[in-house]
């Protein structure tokens, strides 16, 4: 709510309530929490200011600007205890009280309201609409401005709108701008014009009480933003523009041209976040309809100047922005989200040019070539378009020495140069026409590839300490014949940071080696190409570096002509699974400089020495062994070859075809990996390998891993990857024990041809040993050699005996064999099936049932079903009536009906006639089910005519069972009448409850018993109770003072039925009632 007022204008009983609740309440309460984070100054014009719309009542609110010997008074929403102190959180209490607290400043200090239940300090973690607001000794003037902007002259006015002078005799207005201010005196109601102001100035305005500065107004938050192009004159030097955004900041720019020309829009410089929360987009038009010239698509940051241009983007990538358009308009718009923005310590402001362009540019572009053995370089320059000149000319400067000019050049390639290797070379290519149309091609130097020599017979030492973002090259060429070698003496990698090692001159050559977050010390690499060049890249992330402290141990090498050729050779494993072994060929197809090398293993002590080219072979190996092939030169270690560390696949476990399941378990444990393998054996053509597990459970996929692969080993494609991050059950539905929240991922595949292979690990946290909740992984493993059976299963309620039955429908044997159908959990089955439908159960409702339907010869063809069940809540019937059933029920029964209201009123049974003999009854709960309390139990005296009953609990559920003995019934013609009855939503009684009708409840009843009206009743009432030979028993007027029900009290009658008569105004009705003990 919003209240402007005087503090003269307060009511005295409000200064006297607001005193009087600090006399009495004093609670003096302190919060240590501050909410909202940044303090709140209430608005100088005595408006109601919001402080927060979800303020806790544990916490307190810091307000500022306050003005010493001002009033202000503080609401709560909830109707809670506010404290009100001054200068500090802790200050002194200067009011508090309940709801709504005024409050005088002693002081300028900020002042500090804590929000709390009462008065004893309790606390609340809801959210309440807190505000504040100044009483002010006079009454500001009203006023509001409006902007009109003049497109033409590019300026706007603001059109300052006074609408009252408050209690002022006239105001004056100040008109501030760039620390000048203009002032207007004797201003009244009425509009006045300010300015004209360019587009990119922001003037504040302030109107001027006459006598009493608190109800001075100033608007200094004016956002002007035009709708007009921003004009540019074609022919003649640009606007130079700058802006560096904000957070949640939404900005667009309109450029229109004037005069013949071609607009131009080119970044200088200038960050921009990643498009995921930053976007700039620029059109060929004069809004955001018009076709892009430019988009910021890339999800990661970017520079939008030209290359160099970045001055504290320390890694910058650039786009180098320069759009043209068609027509006389560019439009441009940013918007940001509240991360990162420009401002940080690493994103240049923006800086953009916009000219309007008289001439056609020329277009240019230019390439380096090194002459690297004679320490110089040329500027190869391709000229593809003079624009609209005759020629060009060449303007650069040499490390900023005097302007040198080519001048008169054509279209084509023209070399300038060469240059010293260490020169830096600053180009612009002129228009001879317009210095509009001039290029700058801006500092050229050399591609920096040139290598560092090696000699043979030298060692040169490298090193570096990176820093983060870095991206160091180092390049080398080794003057003799033999290969150039790298060693590593040292250095640290750190997560994300990486070495590459180019078998080559660029980062273009092959790879050798690539690494991350590893140390480097002892590695080594030789190159293989015939100019034996080598490059060494270093490239950080901008975390953690040798640059920022992170080690003090650089990436240190040593680079050196090797005096040796290493031999060539591969290396291949030969498996000899049968003997549980394996064999290694060695095919050497280049002996090197060694005519006689030695090939060794680390697990045998014998050396094979060869003197020519061919395989040889390694072996026999225990399978499972893990070893290193080496080919040794006994002139120079460095020359040696090595095969890496190797081992044998797993040698696979034989699924006869046909013949058993495989049935395997295993409970894994913390940091575990294991492998399994299997394989066909004498299988026919369609046979099929097939691994299904029975259950498992498995932890997280952020932790534990499980991957099954359609061949011999973890080459070959996925069958199945455990993938969720959350943990799964790898069993059908319903086969969980242990785990408590099953979700299941079914693991049931097949290979493509004869193999399966399946791999896990797991971290030590959560696994299988030692868990509760974690069952034992079993599945089987077996030949598919049938087709499975088409079967359905289907539930079927049997809800009058609160269960269900189960239906296996059999379409298709798959076979020659007849079929077990099986219930998995209770192990009850049917064997010798075929096609057909086959019934299991009864089983209560809420029990979970799986079924499968297999092959008797061939088990593995099989249909298994989801984990079925019937709900007690699906048995409910949800009516309104009149629902009307009939049942001659028989002997030894236990028979069941839920009825719930469709309507938000009780749900009344009635009885419409039936007999029941004496040791059988019916039981009405007062809910879903015999957990609810007992309305009536009894046969109501061998016969149900007239017996009615209504629901009296929240859900308006009633519950009815029939219950016999054995010795005589409606079926065998113990009685003549079956049971009849009627459902209905808020009558009691045989008839409907209507608005004038009357309801009687409990029925039966052992004492009281309330009568109620379908509404509201005034006036008298007579009620009468007679007993069943007519004589009145009970008879009582009561007075209904606009009351819809009444209780008369019938525990002095006793045990039996009574007809209760009601008569109104305008209404008789009679009912009958049963009194029990």
């Amino acid at each position: 709510m919003t209240r402007t007022r005087t503090l003269g204008g307060i009511p005295i009983t409000l200064l006297s309530l607001a005193l009087g609740t600090a006399a009495w309440a004093q609670g003096d309460c302190l919060n240590e929490d501050l909410y909202p984070a940044l303090a709140v100054t209430p608005a100088s014009d005595g408006t109601v200011t919001e402080i927060s719309t979800c303020s806790f009542e544990t916490e307190h609110s810091q307000i500022t600007g306050i003005n010493a010997g001002a009033t202000y008074e503080f609401t709560l929403e909830s109707g809670g205890y506010i404290t009100v102190r001054q200068d500090t959180y802790d200050g002194p209490v200067i009011a508090q009280g309940s709801a709504s607290v005024v409050a005088t400043a002693a002081t300028n200090g900020d002042l500090f309201a804590h929000w709390n239940t009462d008065a004893d300090c309790g606390t609340n973690s809801e959210c309440f609409i807190t505000t504040v607001q100044l009483f002010l000794n006079c009454t500001p003037p009203a006023a509001s401005y409006t902007l009109v902007e003049d497109c033409d002259a590019q300026n706007y006015t603001v059109l300052l709108n006074i609408t009252s002078l408050g209690d002022a005799g006239s105001l004056n207005v100040e008109v501030e701008l760039d620390g000048n201010v203009d002032e207007i005196t004797g201003v009244g109601v009425g509009e006045l014009p300010l300015g004209p102001f360019a587009f990119d100035e922001i003037p504040v305005v302030r109107v001027l009480h006459d006598t009493d500065p608190a109800c001075n107004r100033t608007f200094n938050n004016i956002d002007f933003q035009t709708n007009c192009p921003i004009l540019v004159d074609c022919g003649v030097p640009g606007l130079d523009l700058t802006y560096c955004y904000t957070a949640n900041d939404d900005q667009t720019w309109h450029f229109g041209s004037t005069g013949t020309g071609t607009l131009r829009l080119r970044f200088i410089r200038g960050t921009i976040e990643s498009n995921t929360f930053d976007d700039l987009r620029i059109y060929d038009g004069s809004d955001n309809t018009a076709p892009l010239l430019f988009e910021h698509t890339e999800a990661a940051r970017r520079h939008l100047g030209p290359v160099g241009s970045a001055l504290t983007d320390p890694n910058p990538t650039y786009y180098g922005v320069d759009v043209f358009a068609t027509g006389p308009s560019i439009y441009m718009e940013m918007t940001s989200d509240g991360s990162v923005q420009c401002g940080s310590a690493e994103y240049d402001p923006w800086e953009w040019e916009v000219v309007c362009l008289d001439c056609e540019l020329p277009a240019v572009s230019y390439a380096v070539v090194d002459d690297c053995p004679n320490d110089q370089f040329t500027i190869q320059l391709d000229v593809t378009s003079l624009g609209d000149a005759s020629a060009l000319d060449f303007v650069y400067t040499i490390n900023g020495t005097d302007p040198q000019t080519a001048t008169n050049i054509g279209l084509g390639m023209v070399d300038l140069g060469p240059f010293a290797i260490d020169d830096t070379v600053n180009m612009t290519v002129v228009h001879p026409g317009s210095e509009l149309c001039n290029v700058s091609l801006g500092n050229i130097t050399t591609t920096g590839t040139c290598p560092l020599l090696i000699d043979c017979g030298t060692e040169v030492m490298d090193s570096t300490c990176y820093a983060n973002w870095a991206d160091e090259r180092f390049y080398y060429q080794g003057t003799g014949t033999y290969p150039l070698a790298v060693f590593f003496d040292g250095g640290q990698l750190f997560f994300g940071d990486s070495v590459m090692i180019y078998d080559g001159g660029s980062i273009d050559s092959p790879i050798l080696f690539q690494g991350t977050n590893q140390q480097l010390a002892g590695t080594f690499f030789y190159t293989t190409n015939p100019e034996h060049r080598l490059t060494i890249r270093v490239r950080a992330n901008g975390f953690t570096s040798c640059g920022d402290g992170g080690t003090t141990e650089p990436v240190a090498w040593r680079i050196s002509c090797l005096d040796c050729v290493p031999p060539t050779a591969t290396f291949s494993i030969v498996q000899d699974c049968e003997n549980f072994q394996y064999f290694i060929d060695v095919d050497v197809t280049d002996l090197g400089t060694d005519p006689m090398p030695q090939i060794t293993t680390t697990v045998a002590q014998d050396t094979l020495e060869i003197d020519a080219t061919g395989t040889y072979q390694l072996g026999p190996f225990v399978s499972g062994t893990e070893l290193e092939v080496t080919i040794v030169n006994d002139a120079n270690s460095l020359c040696n070859i090595y095969s890496g560390m190797m081992v044998n696949p797993l040698c696979p476990t034989l699924i006869e075809c046909p013949g058993p399941t495989l049935v395997e378990t295993y409970c894994y444990v913390a940091n575990d990996a294991q492998a399994w393998a299997y394989e066909l054996n004498s299988a026919g053509g369609n046979a099929t390998l097939r691994l299904s597990f029975v259950r498992g459970t498995i932890e997280s996929s952020t932790f534990d891993h499980l991957r099954i692969y359609d061949g011999v080993d973890n080459t070959a494609p996925l069958l199945f990857d455990h993938t969720a991050a959350a943990r799964r059950h790898l069993g059908p539905e319903g086969s969980a024990i242990l785990d408590p929240a099953p979700v299941y991922s079914t693991v049931d595949v097949a290979a493509t041809g004869n193999n399966l292979y399946m791999e896990m690990t797991s971290d030590g946290s959560v696994q299988c040993e030692g868990s509760t909740e974690y069952d034992e992984w079993e599945w089987e493993v077996y030949c598919l050699d049938c087709a499975s059976p088409e079967v359905s299963f289907n539930v079927v309620p049997v809800c009058t005996s609160r269960g269900y039955s189960v239906e296996v429908e059999v379409t298709a044997v798959g076979g020659d064999a007849t079929l077990t159908a099986t219930n998995l959990g209770s192990g009850e089955e049917q064997t010798g099936l075929g096609t057909g439908t086959y019934t299991f159960g009864p089983y209560p409702v809420g029990e979970e049932n799986v079924f499968r339907v297999f092959n008797e010869t061939y088990p593995q063809c099989r249909a298994t079903s989801d984990s079925l069940t019937y709900t007690a809540e699906e048995c409910i019937s949800v009516t309104c009536g009149f629902d009307n059933y009939t049942h001659c029920y028989g002997n030894d029964e236990d028979r069941w009906y839920t009825y719930q209201s469709a309507q938000n009123v009780p749900i009344t049974l009635a009885f419409l006639g039936g007999q029941m003999l004496a040791g059988d009854r019916i039981v009405l709960y007062n809910g879903r089910d015999e957990n609810a309390a007992v309305l009536y139990q009894g046969n109501n005296g061998g016969n149900f005519n007239g017996f009615a009953i209504p629901s009296a609990n929240i859900e308006n559920i009633l519950t009815l069972r029939i219950e016999s003995d054995g010795t005589g019934s409606c079926d065998d013609g113990g009685v003549s009448n079956p049971l009849s009855w009627t459902v209905a939503c808020g009558g009691v009684g045989i008839e409907e409850l209507g608005t004038s009708s009357i309801a009687l409840y409990p029925n039966p009843t052992n004492g009281l018993l309330t009568i109620a009206f379908g509404e509201a009743i005034t006036g008298k009432v007579s009620i009468r109770v007679l007993d069943m030979s007519g004589r009145t028993v009970i008879e009582t007027p009561v007075n209904m003072a606009g009351a819809d029900r009444s209780i008369i009290d019938l525990s002095n009658l006793q045990q039996g039925n009574y007809m209760v008569q009601v008569r109104t105004a305008d209404h008789v009705t009679n009912q009958r009632v049963q009194v029990t003990r």
